[in-house]
């Protein structure tokens, strides 16, 4: 089945998951997200997960911007959207670590706020394949 949701211009990740997309994402999750696809709208879900990846990308490139000033307040904002868009879509653990560099950001410490997002750009990625996965089951005949 194709939807309109598919066709949106994101980049598919370059890089496969090495994990399959259940251990990246929350099954209970993904299961209580499912309900939102209905036969009026049976890709609900994938146009969520389109729009997680746009935005989580615009975010991510905030963060790297704030990261690399400094600025800790920006840091700060960058990892609470992501933490909780993160964990909105069952990416558990990286809205942990968003959490964790929400936190590092509150206390100013620059050099943790690195070694934090340095484990949060693969994890990222990981998220990334994951919901192209995803997508992919509801694309599939």
């Amino acid at each position: 089945m194709t939807n309109a949701a598919s066709n949106q211009s994101v980049a598919t990740p370059a890089t496969p998951a090495s994990d399959p997309p259940a251990a990246v994402l929350a099954r209970e999750v993904l299961d209580q997200l499912g309900e939102l696809n209905s036969d009026d709208d049976p890709g609900a879900l994938a146009q969520l997960f389109h729009i997680y990846l746009r935005v989580s990308q615009e975010q991510m490139d905030a963060l790297r911007l704030a990261v690399a000033a400094a600025d800790a307040p920006a840091i700060e904002r960058a990892a609470h959207s992501l933490k909780s868009g993160s964990g909105s879509i069952g990416a558990l653990t990286m809205s942990a670590v968003c959490a964790q560099l929400e936190a590092a950001a509150r206390s100013a410490t620059g050099a943790e706020a690195h070694e934090i997002v340095a484990r949060l750009e693969p994890e990222y990625a990981r998220v990334r394949a994951a919901l192209y996965a995803e997508i992919a089951r509801f694309d599939a005949p």
